[in-house]
């Protein structure tokens, strides 16, 4: 008796790691490629936003930002006296984005003739 509980609690044991690595391999196949680029994107636009408050600085309006900004060709990028908006594709259905208002984050929908995240 003893010796059969202790085969069921190996085999659970056996059972308990097995799903341990087959979620570890699910995650880095699944979630960390998004969580690099996330990572990456979120970085960048920390800079376009510290750069874009820089220029406001020193210009006192937002006209001519994106030129500064230098974006590339996957970001969207518009500005005006008082406000610009930067904004990239980050999943199939969202966009990440910031703007003069001092949003930045991920939306869900975005207009392109706006000068606001959402």
């Amino acid at each position: 008796m003893v010796v059969r509980l202790t085969q069921v609690i190996q085999g659970l044991f056996a059972l308990t790691v097995l799903g341990a690595i087959v979620f570890g391999i699910a995650y880095v196949l699944l979630v960390a490629p998004k969580t690099e680029h996330s990572a990456t994107t979120v970085g960048l636009f920390l800079q376009y936003k510290s750069t874009a408050r820089v220029y406001y600085n020193r210009m006192s309006e937002f006209s001519g930002v994106c030129r500064e900004l230098a974006v590339g060709p996957q970001v969207q990028c518009r500005d005006s006296e008082n406000a610009y908006r930067v904004a990239t594709k980050y999943t199939d259905d969202s966009w990440y984005c910031i703007d003069a208002t001092g949003f930045e984050g991920e939306v869900f929908d975005i207009q392109n003739e706006g000068f606001r995240c959402r």
